[in-house]
């Protein structure tokens, strides 16, 4: 009846493999039906068979005639519990004739797709970041210190976690302009959800400046840039990290703004802070790879958090007060630059300087 089906259909799934070897007393008799049967089978009609067999809990092999040794691949769906969550596995126990370096991929169960798994990007070598491409920033005192941006480097901003003020959100602000500027479609990827938005806060700023040009704010905005919400405390931490190359590679961005990067590292690099590094460092590089510009801004959470993240970053914009200038200072830096510290009211200046321009070209 198997081989009446299996000359009909490409793939023939047997679920579940267990009961039927368990028919058959012994293993040499459950071999030879695997062998001269089901593999012979998959050769002779050029097709795909899938045997789905169960293993006994508390263990990690199968007693079923050595269908290991039988089959091309042998893949492993394993469980655990992370904060409360199901965390899924595949694990590529064998592979004929295929180089396998990725010894676990996880995989969730989406309700209409079946099985989707994840996988972390890996690349074998960093790639440079794109030469050739860069973007200025939207006012020249900016560019006169920073320089461009080069396009897929990162930008590291921090505000104080306990002073999130209205200005301090302005080098955020900064970034979206920069995007603006050059027309360059951008995906803000946010972990808070604050009450004003970036798209917000810059259109209510700009209202401030000039008539009408919340209008214009909004509308360029509307064109260029796309907004997703995402809560990491209901995702693994290779499932948070492949959606968003997945909602990178979707919506195909110039600049990626991920705002409030300290929530995801607090919950998943925690307990497993070398496990968090790995997957955030190929994450960049996949998007350096792909030549997307990556704005990250966080509230400063501790220095050992914010020497690492300066640490993988092109440039490093740092908003701090003491207790000796209670007023917001700025610390700069950017690679084959020295660092600077300027006062607030340059960032100011120079998103006013980006208002006038942008609204003085609609007009």
């Amino acid at each position: 009846e198997l081989s009446t089906y299996s000359s009909k259909y490409k793939v023939l799934v047997v679920d579940s493999f267990t009961p039927l070897s368990k028919l058959i007393e012994k293993n040499s008799e459950t071999r030879a039906l695997l062998q001269n049967f089901f593999y012979n089978l998959a050769k002779l009609e050029k097709s795909l068979v899938v045997l789905v067999a169960e293993i006994p809990i508390g263990k990690e092999t199968l007693d079923l005639g050595d269908v290991e040794f039988v089959s091309d691949v042998v893949l492993l769906l394993k469980q655990y519990m992370e904060r409360g969550l199901i965390t899924r596995f595949m694990e590529v126990r064998k592979a004929r004739e295929a180089p396998v370096s990725i010894g676990e991929v996880p995989f969730k169960v989406v309700e209409g797709l079946g099985i989707r798994s994840f996988l972390p990007p890996q690349l074998e070598e960093p790639p440079p970041v794109v030469r050739g491409v860069s973007y200025e920033y939207p006012c020249r005192e900016l560019n006169e210190m920073l320089g461009p941006v080069n396009a897929g480097s990162t930008m590291y901003v921090v505000m104080p976690a306990d002073a999130r003020s209205t200005e301090a959100y302005i080098p955020g602000l900064i970034s979206l302009s920069l995007a603006l500027k050059h027309k360059l479609k951008t995906l803000i990827i946010d972990y808070a959800r604050p009450t004003y938005t970036f798209i917000d806060s810059l259109a209510d700023y700009a209202a401030k400046r000039l008539l009408k040009s919340r209008e214009i704010i909004e509308k360029l905005t509307k064109e260029l840039v796309s907004v997703k919400y995402v809560n990491p405390a209901t995702m693994s931490l290779e499932e948070l990290y492949t959606y968003e190359i997945e909602l990178v590679r979707l919506y195909q961005p110039k600049i990626l703004i991920l705002n409030r990067i300290d929530i995801p590292s607090r919950i998943h690099g925690a307990e497993k802070p070398g496990k968090y590094f790995t997957h955030l460092w190929n994450e960049l590089l996949w998007f350096r790879k792909h030549g997307v510009t990556v704005i990250r801004t966080s509230t400063y959470i501790g220095r050992e958090a914010y020497l690492q993240n300066a640490s993988i970053s092109e440039t490093v914009v740092r908003l701090y007060k003491t207790r000796k200038e209670p007023n917001l200072k700025i610390y700069l830096w950017t690679e084959r630059k020295d660092p600077k510290i300027i006062d607030f009211q340059v960032l100011s200046k120079c998103l006013d300087e980006f208002i006038y321009s942008v609204c003085s070209e609609k007009q």
